[in-house]
């Protein structure tokens, strides 16, 4: 019975690491994504959501409706996502080197003999 519940507990162990290493490739991606938008030409106008009348795009609020645009520079998106990408990927290669050491290898002797 004590192997099941270890067959079980590494299943959640491998399941958690391939949610982490998505979530880090997640976290890259949209990093890439808004350096991409920062470099894309952009219009000065813009359509509102809620009214589609025609405003500036620096609007924090529509002067027609009201709708609420909260904007964001795109350097904090992309420091954040690079942060939250590199801590996902930390925890990903953490995780994956206890598993190798429960199993009797050392992850940092492996990559040594890759790079050898």
């Amino acid at each position: 019975m004590d192997s099941l519940s270890d067959v079980f507990m590494s299943g959640v162990a491998i399941i958690m690491l391939l949610v982490m290493f998505c979530f880090a490739f997640m976290c890259f991606y949209m990093m890439v994504m808004n350096i991409i938008d920062k470099f894309k030409p952009v219009s000065k106008l813009m359509s509102c959501e809620s009214c589609e009348r025609t405003i500036s795009t620096n609007a924090y609020v529509c002067p027609h409706c009201g709708q609420h645009y909260g904007n964001s520079s795109a350097f904090s998106s992309i420091t954040v996502c690079f942060f939250c990408g590199c801590v996902f990927l930390f925890i990903g290669l953490a995780g994956v080197s206890l598993i190798l050491e429960e199993y009797g290898y050392d992850l940092l002797n492996i990559i040594k003999k890759l790079f050898n």
